[in-house]
């Protein structure tokens, strides 16, 4: 990965690989939070930089055990911390306490395919179930919202609040296209029915939807 500086007419660019002390050199996903570190997220590891410094988490302890973190999915703010989450487990940081907890739904790993948060209201799409949950931070509780099978969705690559609208999400499939899902109403509609590339899909704040097929 590169970090830049902005000047007034060029950027001076820094590369920021395994010998600076990053875990891994594919970065998945990156997050800079209210205490002006970036988290950066890769194929094996999370990693903060915070006033030039790296530090790698290919590994976190817990309170009864060490866990490998493996491939960050992504990293989203969550209070006054972050959660990360990964292919095989999620994890929530607390940034005072400087401490990882894991998230568990009835003591199972959850394997995040996609997630999102906005004003503390998280949700995830978990691989394994093929269903879509939503974490309470306030109170630690996972609730069940919908799976959708009857769509043939059993995959989902991102998930993106609509901004104004706290419970409405998009959620984007590489071979499906992208569905709008009213979590109140629990109602499910198709908006792009082909197939696109997931990972460039962006809103905008003017509810502009940017596809890349």
């Amino acid at each position: 990965m590169f970090a830049a500086r902005a000047g007034a007419r060029q950027y001076q660019f820094e590369q920021i690989g395994i010998k600076e002390g990053l875990s891994y050199n594919y970065v998945t996903s990156m997050y800079l939070d209210n205490y002006g570190r970036l988290w950066v997220g890769t194929s094996n590891g999370l990693n903060m930089i915070s006033n030039g410094k790296v530090t790698a988490f290919t590994q976190v302890s817990l309170s009864s055990c060490s866990l490998s973190i493996g491939r960050v999915t992504d990293v989203v703010p969550a209070g006054t911390g972050i959660i990360v989450a990964t292919e095989s487990s999620m994890l929530l940081y607390d940034a005072v306490e400087e401490t990882f907890k894991q998230i568990l739904r009835s003591g199972m790993n959850l394997t995040v395919g996609a997630i999102a948060s906005l004003n503390d209201n998280i949700v995830f799409f978990d691989s394994k179930l093929k269903s879509l949950f939503r974490y309470d931070i306030t109170t630690s509780e996972i609730r069940y919202l919908s799976s959708f099978s009857d769509y043939g969705i059993e995959s989902v690559r991102k998930i993106m609040f609509i901004p104004d609208r706290n419970n409405v999400i998009l959620l984007v499939t590489d071979n499906l296209g992208i569905f709008e899902y009213d979590i109140t109403a629990r109602s499910l509609i198709k908006v792009i029915d082909y197939k696109i590339y997931s990972a460039a899909t962006f809103l905008d704040s003017h509810h502009n939807l940017w596809v890349s097929r």
